[in-house]
């Protein structure tokens, strides 16, 4: 009988520094996201890059510009993988800022959930419930983005992600994303 060696997991805190909210940690999840699916190949360029293409060749879908075959598979292909990561990405945040936090989402790359070949987990700490904590700014924040961007750096130094990274192959067909909530239960005190 075949053994399977499992590797093992390589556990990686991120300290953001500020307050964590809800809206902050949906940031930090969807950041880490892009970053994963861009690293195990399931879209082509960076997210923000590939939203940029996109986009641009949207508008000038009104011309009449014609393409190779290949060229307009290959933006068939991105502009759907897209839509679908968008997708994706907007559920989460919606998820993440709703009344209930999950407790952790993962994302799994393979064929089926059960017949993934990687999963990547982000167990979500607690976050901060006060309404003054809650900013829209923090979307845009561009710490969440340096942070990310740190941690991406030190990934690519750490040489247990190295050795994960060469074993693992890259062409990996379909990307899950999972979430899991504490089932909370409420006393009614009158």
């Amino acid at each position: 009988m075949n053994s399977i060696s499992v590797p093992k997991p390589v556990k990686i805190d991120l300290n953001i520094g500020d307050q964590l909210t809800s809206i902050s940690c949906g940031h930090i999840v969807v950041e880490l996201i892009k970053f994963v699916v861009y690293q195990r190949q399931q879209i082509p360029y960076t997210y923000p890059w590939l939203k940029q293409v996109i986009n641009k060749k949207k508008l000038c879908e009104d011309q009449d510009v014609k393409e190779s075959f290949q060229s307009e598979i290959h933006y068939r292909v991105a502009s759907t993988a897209l839509e679908n990561l968008d997708f994706i990405l907007k559920s989460l945040l919606q998820e993440i800022n709703s009344s209930s936090l999950p407790s952790e989402v993962c994302i799994a790359l393979g064929g089926t959930p059960v017949t993934c070949k990687e999963v990547y987990r982000f167990i979500l700490p607690t976050a901060c419930h006060k309404p003054q904590c809650h900013s829209t700014l923090i979307a845009t924040d561009q710490k969440i983005q340096k942070n990310v961007f740190r941690l991406h750096v030190a990934l690519t130094a750490d040489p247990k992600v190295q050795h994960l990274n060469s074993n693992i192959e890259k062409n990996i067909s379909n990307t899950h994303a999972l979430k899991h909530k504490e089932k909370v239960v409420r006393n009614n005190i009158s």
